[in-house]
């Protein structure tokens, strides 16, 4: 503890004025106080430290961790790429076949179209020859029926005359 004679001070020497000088009641509770408040800035500047190491160690952790991040992260972009250029090359390829198949299909219509189409025009030509010889041997059976009727007309004149000439015979 500090004492005035410490502190060389002479109150009736300095020109202090009584109402000025304390008791040494109230000098030992400025001292508390005083004390109290230094042992409380003391502890808060403890406590400052003590905030300022948690916050280089949170910070050295977060740091870590950003590190780890960022490499995680660069594996997975660096996965990613390769998932996305192996898929884009299945796409090209799918792509090629389909391209491939769509002309397979594109040349077998073209051929099965031209099939049809000979099968059509043969089916009407021979439709329109069947039409065509229908109605000539239509024609043909009626002059044929004609010359037989005129056939049969003769042939029984003939009869008759055969029959007649037998008889006068």
């Amino acid at each position: 503890m500090v004492s005035f004679v410490d502190l060389q001070f002479n109150p009736e020497e300095d020109n202090v004025v009584d109402n000025m000088i304390m008791s040494s009641k109230q000098i030992k509770i400025l001292i508390n106080k005083i004390t109290s408040l230094l042992l409380v800035e003391s502890i808060e500047l403890k406590l400052v430290e003590q905030l300022n190491v948690h916050s280089k160690s949170f910070e050295f952790k977060i740091q870590k961790l950003r590190d780890v991040t960022k490499e995680r992260h660069d594996l997975f972009m660096e996965q990613v790429k390769k998932i996305k250029d192996t898929i884009d090359l299945m796409v090209a390829e799918l792509k090629s076949e389909m391209a491939k198949e769509v002309e397979n299909k594109k040349k077998n219509y073209t051929l099965l179209d031209s099939k049809v189409n000979f099968v059509a025009t043969t089916i009407i030509n021979l439709v329109e020859f069947n039409t065509d010889y229908s109605t000539k041997l239509e024609e043909k059976s009626e002059k044929d029926y004609r010359v037989i009727v005129k056939l049969e007309v003769f042939l029984t004149s003939i009869k008759e005359s055969i029959s007649k000439f037998d008889l006068l015979n």
